[in-house]
């Protein structure tokens, strides 16, 4: 199982989905955040890795990168960082993996665990949306 606070992944997956709508839209990460609490935004976005509203949404890898909600060595950030290289149609050894070998190996044990047991339902869920 993949250890994640549920916050923490609630979290993720807003920022992560503020990222691309701000991209998109071409607004402020601070406006589609909508957090009201300038101190409460200050820390999602540092926990984001990001410096401030007004810094360049990242894209998703870049962002699952910078992150510090889930921990580097998370096998359920490490799925979800295969996901977004498989979109992107990149090789997801850039995100933390050796080779594409263990990229394979890492997706092919994951897939076999259900996404609610390893807790970032909601960023996995965004990213099949999206």
């Amino acid at each position: 199982m993949v250890h994640v606070e549920p916050r923490a992944a609630r979290d993720l997956a807003r920022v992560l989905r503020a990222c691309q709508v701000a991209a998109r839209e071409q607004s402020r990460l601070e406006s589609v955040l909508d957090v009201r609490d300038s101190r409460t935004l200050a820390k999602l976005l540092s926990r984001a890795g990001l410096r401030d509203a007004c810094a360049e949404p990242l894209p998703p890898a870049a962002l699952l990168d910078a992150q510090r909600f889930v921990s580097a060595d998370n096998d359920g950030l490490r799925a979800l960082k295969h996901l977004v290289a498989c979109r992107q149609g990149t090789s997801s050894s850039s995100g933390g993996h050796r080779d594409g070998a263990a990229a394979l190996d890492a997706s092919q044990r994951l897939a076999a665990v259900p996404v609610a047991a390893l807790r970032i339902e909601p960023a996995a869920k965004w990213l099949r949306k999206h």
